[in-house]
């Protein structure tokens, strides 16, 4: 499904949400100053215009970021993402989460596949990106790590307050040391 089209024009930033279903998007740990300096600036550039701010940190962390293919572990800090400037796609969506969530903008951590561009490998692979909460025109997704906003080569599986409550297999194994190998191939067809 294509992005919505947005008509109007949103309230400058910051808000003031209380809505009890706006709680779980807005908390999360203090990233530091290094990242709430880096949103602040964001934000003043884009004159506390919400589009203006989410575009700027989009394409601001496209160009910075070394983005690399990390198939295990969670995201990085959001302060280190920033400052080394490399990551995988979770890192980068955890690192937007952190300026949204700073500047009050609710946000989502998204997991699922995205069709139109290639991994550096030249596989498909999960995929992770960030969803805002915007008044009037409800989620929207963003891709830092290819530059734009998601469409509808984006398909998500699972969306969550937080990276954990979007894996999708999770387990465990209790016993004798043994060894395991998981291989997997994704094709997305459009049509």
């Amino acid at each position: 499904m294509p992005p919505p089209i947005i008509t109007r024009a949103l309230p400058p930033l910051p808000w003031a949400l209380r809505a009890k279903e706006h709680r779980p998007y807005l908390v999360s740990a203090d990233p530091g100053p290094a990242v709430s300096d880096f949103a602040a600036a964001l934000l003043r550039e884009a004159r506390a215009e919400p589009l203006a701010f989410l575009d700027a940190l989009t394409l601001t962390l496209f160009r910075r970021t070394d983005r690399r293919i990390r198939e295990t572990g969670f995201a990085q800090t959001p302060a280190e993402t920033l400052t080394r400037a490399e990551g995988a796609c979770r890192d980068l969506a955890i690192l937007f989460l952190a300026c949204c969530r700073g500047v009050g903008l609710p946000g989502r951590f998204a997991s699922g596949y995205q069709a139109h561009a290639e991994s550096v490998d030249g596989q498909r692979h999960l995929h992770a990106w960030p969803e805002v909460w915007l008044p009037g025109v409800g989620w929207l997704g963003f891709d830092p790590t290819h530059g734009l906003r998601v469409g509808d080569g984006h398909v998500a599986v699972y969306a969550a307050p937080t990276q954990e409550e979007t894996m999708p297999v999770e387990g465990g194994y209790y016993g004798l040391p043994t060894g395991a190998r998981l291989d997997y191939r994704v094709e997305i067809t459009i049509g």
